[in-house]
């Protein structure tokens, strides 16, 4: 709640000292003496003057005023001959009324302003992005791959969701996506709500590079020499492996467990893996004992089907029921597809592999029976 108001002041401020700037700038404008130009109600916090007006912040960040001399009509008789022509009463009914629509006037003036800035510069928007797409999935039959960016549907240049649901007449025939395998038109032949039903299952973020060994150590993945490139993703760079001769391992620094990702590396303890030796990115891992990082638990929920098999964090999943699982997302089709109550989950633990049987637990999500590990 604090912060929402904190955020709403912030807003506030601006558009507030815009507006009685321009009651301000036209009474000066006009002759008017002004008092007072205030930022907020109440007790004043803080004040200046300079010249005939007292600037000042106050206590209260719900608006601003500016107080001009002479702007009692019901008192205007009070008012000694000398000073008329400084009082805001006093004016003609032209220059009162510009007084009045300074404020608005200064508002639609800085909107103008801001809206042809971001034309100009442009605005950062969403892409259409295809997060991790894994084999198994009907995206990745049609042709998509992570990372993958949707340029046209049906010949039309699309940029939103809307765009699709828009221009397409229920019927997706073709898309037109760009990714690191370069740009490509994938037949497709979907109606729009099956499409965006697949399509939300694989949020666009990609992962890291960044991979974990049998004991839990974490390393970052390099196409060259001591240079992480930390816009390649760690899926970009399984599509277009052999692309490299060899990519290099280097410790990663950071805590993996922090909120804010931290880019630290340890140049020094380097391992290189020669790509020509594998077909996929599946092959080297299983060969080299590595996987994704999002394959590392990072924690239990007590009293969980994983709690009760004694899986711990820092476990490094490797294989259910027999399928070997390199992402969270084909791990979780995985546990949803097996047959049976109880399923062999096989992890690293320590450098050695281990294999627990878990009972998941069945719940009702969206009227849908799910299987809960607890495992995140």
């Amino acid at each position: 709640m604090l912060q929402k108001i904190f955020i709403f002041i912030l807003f506030l401020g601006p558009l507030v000292f815009f507006h009685e700037l321009g009651h301000f700038l036209f009474a000066r404008f006009f002759g008017v003496r002004v008092e007072v130009f205030s930022i907020g109600f109440g007790p004043k916090l803080f004040k200046f003057k300079k010249g005939d007006t007292e600037y000042a912040f106050s206590l209260i960040p719900l608006g601003g005023y500016v107080k001009m001399f002479g702007d009692d009509p019901l008192n205007k008789d009070a008012i000694a001959e000398s000073d008329r022509e400084f009082s805001f009463t006093f004016k003609n009914k032209w220059q009162r009324f510009w007084i009045v629509l300074g404020g608005p006037l200064a508002n639609i003036i800085v909107a103008y302003v801001l809206f042809v800035l971001l034309f100009m510069t442009g605005e950062r928007a969403p892409e259409l992005k295809v997060g991790i797409t894994p084999v198994h999935s009907k995206l990745y039959e049609y042709g998509f791959r992570s990372g993958d960016r949707i340029l046209k549907v049906n010949d039309n240049v699309v940029s939103s969701p809307t765009d699709i649901a828009l221009d397409t007449d229920d019927l997706i025939n073709t898309m037109t996506v760009n990714g690191v395998t370069g740009e490509r038109q994938l037949a497709v032949g979907m109606n729009v709500e099956d499409f965006f039903q697949e399509f939300v299952n694989y949020p666009g973020a990609l992962r890291q590079p960044l991979v974990v060994n049998t004991k839990g150590d974490v390393f970052v993945v390099a196409t060259k020499e001591k240079n992480v490139n930390w816009n390649n993703s760690f899926d970009e760079i399984s599509l277009v492996l052999k692309k490299y001769n060899e990519i290099f391992l280097y410790k990663y620094a950071g805590n993996v467990e922090s909120e804010k990702f931290e880019k630290k590396i340890d140049y020094e303890t380097k391992r290189v893996i020669n790509t020509s030796n594998y077909k996929t990115i599946e092959e080297l891992m299983i060969a080299e004992k590595i996987r994704p990082l999002d394959m590392s638990i990072l924690s239990i929920t007590i009293k969980s089907a994983a709690d009760k098999a004694n899986l711990k964090a820092r476990d490094v999943i490797t294989n259910l029921n027999g399928t070997d699982i390199f992402d969270f997302f084909t791990l979780k089709k995985t546990l949803q597809d097996a047959k049976g109550e109880v399923i062999e989950l096989s992890f690293w633990r320590d450098g050695q592999l281990m294999t627990k049987s878990v009972t998941p637990e069945i719940m009702t999500i969206d009227k849908k029976k799910v299987k809960m590990m607890g495992v995140r």
